[in-house]
């Protein structure tokens, strides 16, 4: 998961004052961070990132639907934040200069910075600034994470892509590791972000090195491999620096940045939520005759 906390935070944002139960709000948070399990290479991003509406309106069961709802306020389509933080002139393309003058003074603990590194040091680094404002998102996320019914919805959204079993049994794995809960957490101190951060580099690099020759591959696995121990060794508070130096330049603007989508967003949060209200009340209806 790229942004977990940004997903979820803005999910609960959008949804104050309809009064969702702890199960609704479980199985939100949940849909809310099921788009970026592309990451694992499960599952082909525009899937994750497209389909939402169609997943929607494939299912009958209440909290699938929810599960759904989260699905689409992230997504690139229709337009959730998603769509605003990666278009051409969205959040992350407007801050790319800055965050990157800024990440070149950590040259040295960071390594080489490229456009990707930079797209996650903003993402990671708006995750941080909710965790310190907003810490209940991560215990909220926490204990959705932990409820045994989101497993149905999960299968429901694998079973909708025509994933495998096997790649169902993984997703759930990967859903219920205590790595992932300690990745949520990490957001809330600088330390932890810019561990989260230089681990998604390092598993990136591996990914993209795949193709390499073997000496050319334990080469760079080695170089970096120096630079984590390096940075886990002697530099954590240059790393810390980093994650506060891009607090200070990302807050006001994230903050500006989320009133902004969340206007542009609310209509369709109103719009897939008055559904699943109606549906409740038909089936409400239907039971009483």
């Amino acid at each position: 998961m790229v942004n977990p906390l940004t997903h979820c935070y803005f999910s609960l944002r959008l949804m104050e004052g309809e009064g969702l139960s702890r199960e609704e709000e479980d199985h939100l948070l949940v849909g809310s961070i099921l788009p970026d399990i592309h990451l694992s290479g499960l599952i082909e991003y525009h899937k994750t990132h497209t389909n939402g509406k169609e997943f929607f309106e494939s299912l009958a069961n209440k909290m699938h639907k929810v599960t759904a709802l989260g699905i689409i306020l992230h997504a690139e389509k229709p337009f959730g934040i998603d769509h605003y933080t990666h278009k051409y002139d969205g959040f992350i393309t407007k801050n790319s200069v800055d965050v990157k003058k800024i990440a070149e003074k950590y040259h040295e603990q960071i390594g080489k910075i490229d456009t990707l590194s930079i797209h996650f040091l903003i993402e990671y680094t708006i995750d941080h600034i909710l965790a310190k404002r907003h810490p209940e998102v991560v215990m909220k996320l926490t204990r959705a994470m932990k409820n045994p019914r989101v497993v149905r919805s999960v299968t429901a959204f694998a079973s909708f892509h025509e994933m495998s079993e096997r790649k169902n049994r993984k997703l759930l794995s990967l859903l219920k590791s205590k790595s992932l809960l300690k990745f949520f957490a990490n957001f809330s101190t600088p330390g932890g972000t810019a561990q989260n951060w230089l681990n998604a580099k390092f598993y990136r690099d591996l990914k993209d090195e795949r193709a390499l020759p073997i000496k050319d591959k334990l080469r760079r696995l080695t170089k970096f491999s120096f630079y984590n121990l390096k940075n886990k060794i002697a530099s954590d508070e240059k790393l810390s620096q980093l994650i506060m130096e891009l607090e200070r330049l990302l807050e006001p603007r994230a903050l500006k940045f989320l009133d902004m989508v969340t206007e542009k967003v609310t209509p369709i949060k109103n719009d897939f939520w008055s559904q699943i209200v109606l549906s409740d009340q038909v089936i409400i209806k239907r039971v009483s005759y």
